[in-house]
């Protein structure tokens, strides 16, 4: 045991689990960070799953016929068409297994988010830069403020429900190890 070792950890170090407590741990486990799709949310998601390969489809169409577009445009909608295809291929994962695993879809999610985010926000700070009316430039640079702000928003409430879930899962952890350490105890 080292200092960076969580009190869980060591509190569960001191014990093993018994096979039987273990099989229902992770039995548990299942139940509580995996989520069956109702038709409601199949349905949702497979709009957003139709969204994501339209708004890919209409980026990398205006990024190859544009004639006039700067390239960082271009480059902009070039990102538009791979973060449009990933969300498809996220979103179409999560339908196809007709079930959503909170932390791992939450994480990939989240940093989908955040990354197409930044990404964003660092081509409207150049255009906004770059552009010789200093207030429209100025006005996307704000803009793209609100944006950044959002999904920074939306990353803290992932990283809170993250946190809520291990500490669910620690605490069961927990639980059913004193459980089985009582039985013994009762048993002996």
């Amino acid at each position: 045991m080292n200092a960076n070792d969580s009190f869980r950890d060591k509190l569960l170090a001191v014990e093993p689990l018994a096979p039987d407590i273990r099989a229902q741990l992770q039995k548990e486990t299942h139940d509580m960070l995996i989520r069956k799709l109702t038709t409601p949310r199949r349905v949702v998601l497979g709009i957003l799953t139709l969204f994501a390969l339209v708004s890919a489809g209409v980026c990398g169409f205006l990024a190859a016929t544009e004639p006039t577009l700067p390239p960082l445009a271009r480059i902009g909608l070039a990102t538009g068409v791979v973060f449009g295809l990933a969300w498809m291929v996220a979103l179409g994962n999560i339908l196809r297994r007709g079930e959503i695993h909170l932390k791992l879809d939450g994480r990939r999610i989240a940093q989908m988010v955040w990354c197409f985010t930044l990404l964003m926000v660092v081509f409207f700070v150049m255009v906004g830069m770059s552009t010789t009316d200093r207030l429209n430039g100025l006005l996307m640079i704000a803009q793209s403020l609100v944006f950044l702000i959002s999904a920074a928003v939306y990353w803290l409430n992932f990283r809170i429900e993250e946190s809520e879930l291990n500490v669910k899962e620690k605490m069961l952890q927990m639980e059913l190890q004193i459980s089985e350490l009582a039985r013994n105890a009762a048993g002996k």
